[in-house]
């Protein structure tokens, strides 16, 4: 994050100026209330801080309000999205799902469906990068999963019988 990518992030929605006493040096930890500044707004937010006089280097902090709760499942070929509301549990239906690579290239598009699902492909893409960051995007809200930041899940991770791959039981 630097100055020049202000521009592409939006415009200022909120400002606060806030009293930060404290000993000098030494690291400040103060609650803000969003609520007050962003009302009921939801989606991706950026928050800077810094002193009038320029005296110090800003600090950003990037944030999300959102109702939206994401997991997804990667295999080789295919990125199995879940979005569900984080308030009811309840799945969100007709989410628009994208996913960005680490090369900052849309990869893939699709809406989930009753169940809150959406399974989109992963073929063919290695020019492009591998998948990176997953936005889901509702009439009221946004919100975005880092899968580099998730815990990778594999079989020996789980305890219990193992998946069953063919036929029945």
């Amino acid at each position: 994050y630097d100055e020049n990518c202000r521009a592409y992030l939006g415009p200022v929605v909120a400002e606060q100026q806030v009293a930060c006493a404290g000993d000098r040096n030494q690291p400040v930890r103060r609650a803000l209330d969003l609520r007050a500044l962003l009302g009921d707004s939801r989606g991706a937010f950026v928050a800077e801080f810094y002193r009038d006089d320029n005296s110090w280097r800003e600090f950003v902090h990037f944030f999300v309000i959102s109702d939206v709760g994401l997991s997804a499942r990667r295999s080789d070929h295919t990125l199995l999205v879940w979005a569900n509301s984080l308030r009811t549990l309840n799945p969100i239906d007709a989410a628009t799902i994208r996913v960005y690579s680490d090369q900052n290239q849309f990869l893939a598009e699709g809406k989930t469906d009753t169940n809150g699902l959406v399974t989109l492909p992963l073929v063919g893409l290695a020019a492009t990068g591998t998948p990176r960051v997953v936005v889901a995007e509702t009439a009221d809200s946004l919100t975005y999963l880092d899968l580099d930041a998730t815990v990778p899940v594999t079989a020996k991770d789980q305890p219990g019988r193992p998946f069953l791959v063919d036929g029945y039981e």
